[in-house]
């Protein structure tokens, strides 16, 4: 059994251990990032490279090949932190990535860096081998909402298909090169109508979010927004 010192009483949004390294820790959340080394006792000691009284909220967080770490966060910005000679992380670079805030970062296995926009219902493809100069972006429609999370369907395949989940609880599933398909439906606020056809086994959904769709035993039929 190993003990991490608690971290702080702001919102935790991830942790995750380092790729290379077994006794590096990163938590992420509001106005934190924190690289954990685990000691021979078992002890974690922490190294906060992100210190009060920032309150910008760390969404994201992902890995290059050579285990550089790449954050995201609610302002906008993607930052990409090297390790110096001594050991210690400093800032390699940062750039504004999306409008109002990343929520999501998928790095894929050539080195393409996915980014997702959670105001801005984008999604953007960086390229990491030359200083994330932009490669493309698409933006979804309104009806389906922000991205929430972006995962490729076969991880370390170059095939470019990805899913990604909504903000208006709805699964998407396309690529940057071609357009996104709604795969799975659901109302994004409270349902409000429920009517069953009497004959069939069909039954219609009304909800806040202003969608009506038309369901055939669990299968979506169509759905369409109320203006």
């Amino acid at each position: 059994m190993y003990i991490i010192r608690a971290t702080l009483q702001e919102e935790l949004t991830g942790a995750v251990f380092h790729p290379l390294d077994d006794n590096l820790m990163i938590t992420h959340g509001k106005g934190h990032l924190t690289f954990w080394n685990r000691r021979k006792d078992g002890f974690f000691e922490r190294t906060d490279i992100i210190k009060p009284p920032s309150r910008t909220l760390i969404t994201s967080l992902q890995f290059e090949q050579d285990g550089d770490v790449i954050t995201a966060d609610s302002d906008g910005f993607i930052t990409v932190y090297s390790v110096d000679a001594d050991g210690a992380y400093f800032v390699r670079m940062e750039y504004e990535a999306h409008n109002k805030g990343v929520s999501s970062l998928i790095m894929l296995s050539e080195g393409t860096l996915l980014s997702g926009g959670e105001k801005d219902r984008r999604i953007a493809a960086w390229d990491s081998l030359q200083n994330y100069k932009k490669i493309t972006d698409t933006k979804l429609p309104e009806a389906f909402g922000g991205v929430r999370s972006i995962y490729p369907q076969r991880p370390g395949r170059n095939d470019g298909n990805i899913y990604v989940g909504t903000t208006k609880n709805n699964i998407l599933e396309g690529s940057l090169q071609r357009r996104f398909n709604q795969v799975v439906f659901g109302h994004g606020r409270q349902l409000w109508g429920l009517a069953v056809h009497p004959d069939d086994e069909v039954f219609a959904t009304a909800g806040h979010d202003k969608n009506i769709a038309l369901w055939r035993k669990n299968k979506l039929i169509w759905v369409t927004q109320d203006q």
